[in-house]
């Protein structure tokens, strides 16, 4: 009984992080290095059983390694809203990782000077809506690279000091294998003292 009932707890927490994570994209592209929040150009779209993807030419970033100017292969499109995607129009494309749906979203600007996604329904949408409005994302990136500068400068730093203490290192290893030699040679020297000290008490 306590086996079935720890097993219908393990399965009720699983289905719990599920749903979390299923309700929580606008918070993980934010909070991960990986994703991405960028404007394309859609160059082609492949959409059937044997090949389901869409190549694109990123015309601003918002968040994420990504690179304007260039032509990307992204898999798993999913367009949110009810819209059909068409070559050469630009959409905006939330990219999290490889075990996700790429989401496309159509977008336009109110009379109040902000970013709307057309058909885009749901509290979480609303949020993911809400942070582009508020630069989140842009603001999310200045961070990671502000970061992994700290991190790089820090390195660097790590680096200067073990490379200037190279050569006292390099003494004192030598220094403690010297004074092990010694204290081996010691010993060796005394077992041959004792063995000779008692080869002639015997005789």
């Amino acid at each position: 009984m306590k086996k079935i009932t720890a097993l219908i707890i393990i399965v009720l927490i699983a289905l719990l992080n599920i749903s979390v994570f299923a309700g929580s994209v606008p918070e993980d592209l934010l909070s991960s290095e990986e994703s991405q929040v960028f404007f394309a150009k859609v160059e082609a779209y492949h959409l059937n059983n044997e090949k389901n993807d869409i190549e694109i030419s990123p015309v601003k970033v918002l968040k994420g390694n990504v690179n304007t100017g260039t032509k990307v292969i992204y898999s798993d499109p999913f367009a949110v809203g009810d819209f059909e995607i068409k070559t050469g129009d630009v959409y905006l494309f939330a990219y999290y990782d490889e075990n996700n749906p790429t989401y496309i979203f159509e977008t336009t600007i109110n009379e109040d000077g902000k970013l709307e996604l057309k058909g885009a329904q749901g509290d979480m949408w609303e949020r993911f809506e809400q942070y582009l409005n508020d630069g989140q994302y842009e603001e999310a990136q200045i961070k990671q690279n502000e970061e992994e500068n700290a991190k790089q400068n820090t390195s660097s730093e790590e680096t200067s000091v073990i490379g200037g203490a190279d050569a006292p290192t390099d003494i004192y290893v030598k220094g403690n294998v010297n004074i092990f030699l010694i204290i081996i040679i010691i010993f060796i020297i005394l077992i041959i003292g004792i063995v000779l000290f008692i080869s002639k008490k015997r005789k």
